[in-house]
């Protein structure tokens, strides 16, 4: 059966996924973004939870309205959504600090891989 391009857009599965890679591309850039903007003044954790945040609102918003269509009320689904994303705040955290003070990798380079890492841990 062949798909034409409207039934692959309508697919929720395939945006799942097409979005999934827009918030890993926005997650890495906002990163390295911010650290090239104020690694100067502010330490690479610092900038790390606020790369998170910036990210994590930017992933909600595409979820809700272009992979879920959801119209159900906004705040409890943000809420619900930003504290799931705690755990990987988590691990990115601890990931960065390890692999920057102890195995000494730049923290752009370390962020893009933990960004990987959770990605193909959470699919």
């Amino acid at each position: 059966m062949k798909m034409n391009y409207l039934q692959i857009l309508n697919n929720q599965q395939f945006r799942f996924l097409a979005i999934g890679g827009w918030n890993t591309l926005v997650g890495c850039g906002v990163f390295a973004f911010l650290y090239y903007l104020f690694s100067g003044v502010m330490h690479y954790l610092v900038i790390a939870m606020l790369s998170h945040v910036v990210a994590v609102f930017n992933s909600w918003l595409a979820y809700r309205w272009i992979v879920f269509h959801s119209h159900n009320p906004w705040f409890p689904e943000y809420l619900r959504f930003n504290l799931s994303s705690l755990i990987v705040l988590g691990f990115n955290i601890f990931g960065l600090w390890v692999m920057v003070d102890f195995l000494g990798f730049h923290p752009v380079i370390s962020q893009v891989v933990l960004i990987v890492l959770v990605v193909i841990f959470s699919y």
